[in-house]
């Protein structure tokens, strides 16, 4: 699939004159969106499927999941059209509509009003006034994403104030602003004082970081190359077989979350007992 010319367009909902919306059937024209904003709850499940990055726009930087057919080294979409992943992110669930600034809702007219099926056509008002249940349950999950944003946002500064992120390739300035991941080989070197201090905030720097350095294996090479940097750990000490799985699709394998191999605390108690 290649980039559109044409980036998906997205307009106020109060500027939307339509009463009713059409749920997407598909989603092949992911290319013409690029990136999808992440809720601080989901970000490490989508880890396990598609390439996270820091996306560095007017307001700062957030993290978001990388959607771009060409910079993912899996297929993320069926033959159909769907999502093949088992979790689907929220943005995504969300579609038609996404978070607008200030908290305001933003709505794809190409997408809301285009009737590929009518069991997915839904009214925004219900019948007794108010939000529909369809529109209310969207409305729940683009604040949830709204919300997310200023933890996010935070875990993020960290983790440039460390100095641990590196620019990757990235999309048209029109579909996204620079991109940025973890640099695997910095994280790893960091002093025991330094990763406590990632712990702030129920360890969401930590977490970023993590969700960032793992799922830096579904970038696609020319996308992984391009900070001229090898994705390799800095110390002989890691176990480099985590990091080399040769898995060729996400779900090739069970996902399995427990007694992560990520991060060694053997490895970082030893550090801690050696610098005392």
């Amino acid at each position: 699939m290649t980039t559109s010319a044409e980036p998906l367009a997205f307009v106020p909902l109060k500027d939307y004159e339509r009463a009713g919306w059409q749920r997407p059937a598909s989603f092949f024209w992911l290319d013409r969106v690029g990136v999808l904003p992440i809720a601080d709850t989901e970000f490490m499940a989508l880890a396990h499927f598609c390439p996270l990055a820091l996306e560095l726009h007017d307001r700062g930087m957030r993290p978001v999941a990388i959607v771009q057919p060409h910079m993912v080294s899996h297929r993320l979409l069926a033959d159909d059209g769907r999502w093949r992943p088992p979790y689907v992110p929220m943005a995504l669930r969300c579609m038609p509509f996404r978070p607008g600034a200030g908290g305001s809702i933003e709505v794809a007219p190409e997408l809301a009003e285009n009737p590929t099926d009518s069991d997915q056509a839904f009214e925004m008002a219900g019948k007794k006034g108010g939000r529909s249940q369809a529109f209310s349950t969207i409305v729940s999950l683009l604040a949830r994403i709204q919300q997310s944003g200023p933890r996010l946002e935070n875990a993020a500064k960290t983790l440039m104030a460390l100095d641990l992120v590196e620019q990757i390739g990235g999309l048209p300035r029109d579909l996204a602003g620079p991109l940025y991941t973890v640099r695997l080989d910095s994280l790893i070197a960091l002093s025991a004082s330094r990763i406590l201090g990632l712990t702030a905030d129920s360890c969401c720097p930590l977490e970023l970081a993590t969700a960032l350095a793992f799922s830096r294996r579904w970038l696609a090479a020319g996308a992984a190359e391009a900070s001229g940097r090898p994705f390799e750990p800095a110390r002989d000490s890691v176990r480099r077989q985590v990091f080399d799985q040769h898995i060729a699709e996400p779900l090739d394998e069970p996902l399995g979350l427990d007694d992560s191999p990520l991060f060694s605390f053997d490895d970082l108690r030893e550090r801690a007992s050696g610098s005392s």
